[in-house]
């Protein structure tokens, strides 16, 4: 299970934040782990700064129950 990056908090990541800075010619893709609450936080700071980002839903591990 991921756990959200975002400071100080502990909670399961329901989403990456995957994202890529065009400046840096040799820079790959990077996946930031987020809860639902701070996806959106990370995006607006990436996207402010005319970065490429999408959110991609992570799928439950094997084992753990999806309770939606």
């Amino acid at each position: 299970m991921e756990i959200c990056r975002a400071r100080q908090c502990g909670a399961a990541a329901t989403v990456l934040v995957r994202w890529r800075n065009p400046n840096l010619p040799w820079a790959r893709a990077k996946d930031w782990p987020s809860c639902a609450t701070h996806a959106p936080d990370f995006l607006d700071y990436v996207t402010a700064r005319n970065w490429h980002a999408e959110l991609v839903a992570l799928e439950p591990a094997s084992g753990e129950i999806d309770e939606r």
